[in-house]
């Protein structure tokens, strides 16, 4: 809310918590939409997104934080190019960690879509702002997707050829977190996202894409043995104390 830019609307989507948000102490002009099931971060902002009526969109995620002058640095870059006889359909800011280092380079932001099929090129749920018709046109985020939502949206964006315009002084701090629902979805999410687009692979690409399923597929068994493995010796061990 702290920002130097005045903004029309501002929603909050929550999925259920134990530390649910108190909607009586939320500043006027924020809407809080509670969600009757857990949401992956792609599906909140997808129902953000369905009930905003502004020009554009900026999303944010809950751990993240956007510097004072965020949207105003926006603002000004949508201004600057309206004038010249421009709409850009994206816009994306600069990623800071906590100590102010840059998170990602985005300098492959501009490079052909396909470099964003192995690499993030500088994008996340808090940086973008994306023209309101333009998202709906696209779809929106894949709500299949846990994580490497982000990536996809680019793909996605640059193959119709939209108008994508990085914005270096619009400043979102990311906190980087350990989460082991991200981790054991990461591998999973970035398989169907590569797949998703595997006609813009070269075949080199695709023999490595079909390893790595390979790979994920033949693993997923072995996980299996390994903890089945476990347990019986657990209950193997507990006979043998209890003949003891």
């Amino acid at each position: 809310m702290n920002q130097s830019y005045g903004f029309s609307e501002v929603i909050v989507v929550e999925s259920p918590s134990e530390n649910a948000i108190d909607s009586g102490k939320l500043p006027d002009g924020v809407f809080l939409l509670r969600a009757r099931r857990r949401m992956a971060a792609s599906e909140a902002r997808n129902v953000g997104a369905s009930i905003s009526k502004g020009d554009y969109i900026a999303f944010l995620d809950d751990d993240d934080l956007w510097d004072h002058g965020y949207l105003e640095a926006v603002s000004n870059t949508i201004l600057s190019l309206s004038a010249a006889g421009s709409s850009p359909d994206v816009l994306c800011g600069t990623l800071l960690r906590d100590d102010g280092s840059e998170a990602r380079s985005s300098i492959g932001l501009f490079a052909e879509f396909r470099s964003a099929l192995w690499a993030n090129p500088g994008v996340t749920g808090s940086n973008l702002v994306v023209k309101q018709d333009f998202f709906h046109r696209l779809g929106g985020f894949d709500s299949r997707l846990k994580v490497s939502e982000d990536r996809d949206f680019v793909v996605r964006a640059l193959e119709l050829n939209s108008l994508m315009v990085r914005v270096p002084s619009a400043l979102a701090r990311i906190r980087d977190v350990s989460d082991s629902r991200l981790s054991s979805n990461f591998l999973r999410s970035n398989l169907m996202m590569l797949y998703k687009h595997r006609r813009l692979t070269r075949i080199s690409e695709k023999i490595l894409l079909v390893s790595l399923v390979a790979y994920h597929l033949l693993r997923r068994p072995y996980r299996f043995a390994i903890r089945a493995g476990a347990k019986l010796k657990h209950i193997g061990r507990a006979r043998r104390q209890k003949r003891t």
